[in-house]
């Protein structure tokens, strides 16, 4: 099972200043939701009920607090790519900027669905790579 800590430090990889555990805390709490989430989306790619919109929210929240988006989704694409180049290092830095631009292109209008898709569009290739 992925403690805590693991899934925190999968899901941001690079040395931010500010307190990445903390920023996961405060933001399941806010949307009231647990670390199962986060473990099934580490695993799956997707959260356990794409229906809840807190679970997507969780994303938001968690991304503009790191300073990538705003509060609307919109991101901060050199942020966001540097950030996925050293977090999925099991692909090439070409292709995760692809992938990245591929899955920035975005037609939602919820903010937190946004996010939540593109974080989803961006898991699933990655964990096929990882899990061949």
């Amino acid at each position: 099972m992925l403690s805590f800590a693991l899934i925190v430090f999968a899901f941001f990889q690079l040395g931010f200043a500010v307190d990445k555990k903390e920023i996961m805390a405060s933001c399941m709490q806010q949307y009231s939701v647990g670390e199962e989430v986060f473990k099934n989306f580490l695993q799956n790619g997707e959260v356990p009920d794409e229906s809840n919109k807190n679970q997507k929210c969780l994303f938001l929240c968690v991304i503009s607090k790191l300073g990538m988006s705003d509060e609307s989704g919109n991101m901060d694409m050199p942020k966001v790519k540097e950030m996925m180049v050293a977090k999925y290092d099991k692909m090439t830095p070409e292709n995760v900027i692809a992938l990245v631009e591929k899955c920035a292109v975005r037609s939602e209008a919820d903010p937190c669905d946004k996010i939540y898709q593109f974080h989803k569009c961006h898991m699933k290739p990655y964990l096929e790579v990882v899990n061949g």
